[in-house]
């Protein structure tokens, strides 16, 4: 059911919170903006933050090792073919 506003009856609407990093290299500046209840929040969404790319890093690094993993069985199987045929 909903209200005139077209909200859900009895549905509290949520509201967004963001933050917004910006880093300068070349000063070493890092500007942090947004909007978030409280601190704590802010600081919560950070720490997830870390663990996500901490996540999407480790998951890259697995793929790349595993790809040096397949090239170098490759690499194997053709050194021990060349060494059959001599």
């Amino acid at each position: 059911m909903e209200n005139s506003n077209g909200n859900s009856a009895g549905m509290v609407p949520q509201r967004v919170s963001t933050l917004t990093l910006s880093f300068d290299p070349f000063t070493s500046l890092l500007n942090v903006t947004g909007e978030t209840a409280s601190l704590d929040e802010a600081l919560n969404m950070l720490a997830q933050a870390t663990r996500t790319f901490e996540d999407r890093r480790r998951m890259a690094t697995l793929a790349a090792m595993q790809q040096q993993q397949a090239q170098a069985a490759v690499e194997q199987r053709i050194r021990a073919d060349l060494q059959r045929r001599n």
